[in-house]
């Protein structure tokens, strides 16, 4: 797979919630923890390889679905899981349109690489998919698998988490 850069902003969607809290009254807070302020964003190089080569490498006719000269799949998105847990087990999960991933002129990666060095474990190492334009939350750190399905995710992030 041919290796690409892309430029992007990673902004958790939760970035400065804090703003809301006591909106009904002092002892009323709009949300649970994480409590952000404003620090829950970044801006980096990033370096991988394009997700839409990945799965035309692994056999989707992705440029037949692009030129719709082939029919989609059912399946309306992309799930992504991380190797990341939350104290009850389960992985961290999130989903992305497939037609983000299949875009030709797309920009979604699966990156290994930060501002021309590997990818620091903080920030997702080894694999990091890293979708521009959308929140935080779908850029999925320590990726273990992509899945074309039909839907979201089926671990329980995406039901109680407001981000994810």
């Amino acid at each position: 797979q041919r290796r690409v850069h892309g430029v992007s902003v990673v902004q958790c969607n939760g970035n400065r919630r804090e703003d809301y809290h006591n909106l009904q009254g002092p002892d009323v807070p709009a949300f649970g923890p994480p409590h952000w302020v404003a620090g829950a964003i970044s801006n980096a190089r990033w370096g991988g390889v394009r997700l839409r080569d990945v799965l035309g490498h692994c056999g989707l006719d992705v440029d037949g679905i692009s030129l719709r000269r082939t029919a989609p799949p059912e399946a309306t998105d992309l799930q992504l899981e991380g190797y990341d847990t939350d104290e009850g087990g389960h992985n961290y999960s999130a989903s992305i349109p497939l037609d983000k991933a299949l875009d030709p002129y797309g920009d979604v990666l699966l990156a290994y690489e930060m501002n021309g060095q590997p990818l620091p474990r903080s920030f997702g190492y080894p694999i990091r998919c890293l979708v521009p334009g959308h929140a935080g939350a779908r850029n999925v750190k320590f990726l273990k698998s992509v899945t074309i399905a039909k839907g979201g995710p089926a671990g329980n992030w995406k039901q109680y988490a407001l981000h994810a």
